[in-house]
């Protein structure tokens, strides 16, 4: 976030595409290990299917709605628009972490079956 602000130059947006996709891919591929190892075998391939189309629309909504908020705001508007949807992840997180530590360490979703690999 604060590489995209410093300016509107090549090496900002290189630097934070880069930042970027290397946060979504290793978010996305714990985040699909993860779903998958909570249901069974039989289920997991249609939850995965479901999941990436969740994933991906959303993305695609985001690309546009950037887009969107570029044209008519500008670059800074769009970083302080990112900023508090991180913002929003982080506070749900917490509120998910002190759940969990309140039950006691029991898992907070509903995948009380893990599969060890």
């Amino acid at each position: 976030m604060v590489i995209m602000l410093w300016g509107q130059v090549l090496w900002n947006f290189t630097a934070g595409m880069m930042l970027v996709g290397l946060a979504w891919n290793f978010l996305f591929s714990s985040a699909t290990v993860l779903l998958t190892s909570c249901y069974e075998p039989c289920d997991a391939i249609r939850v995965q299917g479901i999941n990436d189309v969740f994933i991906f629309g959303l993305a695609g909504c985001g690309s546009f709605s950037s887009g969107f908020i570029y044209a008519e705001y500008g670059w800074s508007y769009v970083v302080k628009v990112a900023g508090v949807l991180v913002i929003i992840q982080l506070v749900t997180l917490y509120i998910l972490w002190s759940y969990r530590r309140v039950r006691k360490g029991k898992p907070c979703l509903p995948c009380y079956k893990v599969r060890q690999y």
